[in-house]
Protein backbone atom coordinates (compact mmCIF):
# COMPACT_ATOMS: atom_id res chain seq x y z
CA UNK A 1 0.00 0.00 0.00
CA UNK A 2 1.45 3.32 -1.01
CA UNK A 3 0.69 6.82 -0.24
CA UNK A 4 -1.55 8.57 -3.29
CA UNK A 5 -2.19 11.89 -4.13
CA UNK A 6 -5.70 13.07 -6.04
CA UNK A 7 -5.76 16.50 -7.18
CA UNK A 8 -4.93 18.82 -3.81
CA UNK A 9 -5.45 15.31 -1.47
CA UNK A 10 -2.61 13.40 -0.29
CA UNK A 11 -4.37 11.59 1.97
CA UNK A 12 -5.71 8.76 -0.62
CA UNK A 13 -3.94 4.89 -0.36
CA UNK A 14 -3.82 2.50 -3.34
CA UNK A 15 -3.06 -0.96 -3.61
CA UNK A 16 0.15 -2.40 -5.66
CA UNK A 17 -0.37 -5.66 -6.48
CA UNK A 18 2.49 -7.74 -8.31
CA UNK A 19 0.64 -10.89 -9.87
CA UNK A 20 3.05 -13.75 -10.74
CA UNK A 21 1.61 -17.38 -12.25
CA UNK A 22 3.48 -20.82 -12.85
CA UNK A 23 2.35 -19.53 -16.69
CA UNK A 24 -0.98 -22.32 -16.26
CA UNK A 25 -3.23 -19.58 -16.10
CA UNK A 26 -2.74 -15.35 -17.40
CA UNK A 27 -2.14 -12.77 -14.90
CA UNK A 28 -5.49 -11.29 -15.69
CA UNK A 29 -7.15 -14.63 -15.02
CA UNK A 30 -5.47 -14.98 -11.86
CA UNK A 31 -6.40 -11.88 -10.71
CA UNK A 32 -10.32 -12.13 -11.53
CA UNK A 33 -10.07 -15.23 -9.98
CA UNK A 34 -8.58 -13.76 -6.76
CA UNK A 35 -11.24 -11.19 -6.54
CA UNK A 36 -13.93 -13.60 -6.77
CA UNK A 37 -12.94 -14.98 -3.74
CA UNK A 38 -12.30 -11.88 -2.16
CA UNK A 39 -15.34 -10.42 -2.63
CA UNK A 40 -17.63 -13.72 -1.79
CA UNK A 41 -15.60 -13.51 1.19
CA UNK A 42 -16.14 -9.75 1.79
CA UNK A 43 -19.53 -10.55 1.39
CA UNK A 44 -19.81 -12.45 4.86
CA UNK A 45 -19.23 -8.78 6.27
CA UNK A 46 -22.05 -7.32 3.99
CA UNK A 47 -25.50 -6.91 4.53
CA UNK A 48 -26.05 -5.56 0.80
CA UNK A 49 -25.62 -8.27 -2.13
CA UNK A 50 -22.86 -7.97 -4.81
CA UNK A 51 -23.99 -9.76 -7.83
CA UNK A 52 -21.37 -11.20 -9.71
CA UNK A 53 -21.93 -12.17 -13.43
CA UNK A 54 -21.64 -15.91 -14.42
CA UNK A 55 -18.07 -17.54 -15.90
CA UNK A 56 -20.15 -17.38 -19.71
CA UNK A 57 -20.93 -13.79 -20.06
CA UNK A 58 -17.37 -12.61 -18.35
CA UNK A 59 -15.61 -14.15 -20.72
CA UNK A 60 -17.38 -12.27 -23.73
CA UNK A 61 -16.99 -8.82 -22.24
CA UNK A 62 -14.25 -6.75 -23.41
CA UNK A 63 -11.17 -6.41 -20.39
CA UNK A 64 -12.16 -2.49 -20.07
CA UNK A 65 -15.56 -3.62 -18.95
CA UNK A 66 -14.50 -5.83 -16.57
CA UNK A 67 -11.74 -3.17 -15.37
CA UNK A 68 -14.42 -0.64 -15.17
CA UNK A 69 -16.82 -3.26 -13.13
CA UNK A 70 -13.80 -3.83 -10.83
CA UNK A 71 -13.09 -0.71 -9.83
CA UNK A 72 -16.67 -0.27 -8.86
CA UNK A 73 -16.52 -2.63 -6.67
CA UNK A 74 -13.75 -1.85 -4.95
CA UNK A 75 -14.98 1.51 -4.59
CA UNK A 76 -18.38 -0.17 -2.74
CA UNK A 77 -18.06 1.20 0.87
CA UNK A 78 -18.71 -1.97 3.53
CA UNK A 79 -20.64 -0.79 6.31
Amino acid sequence: IDNYRVEQKTDYEKLVLDIETDGSIHPKEALTEAAKILIHHFMLFSDERISLEDEESSETESYDEEALHMRQLLKTKLH
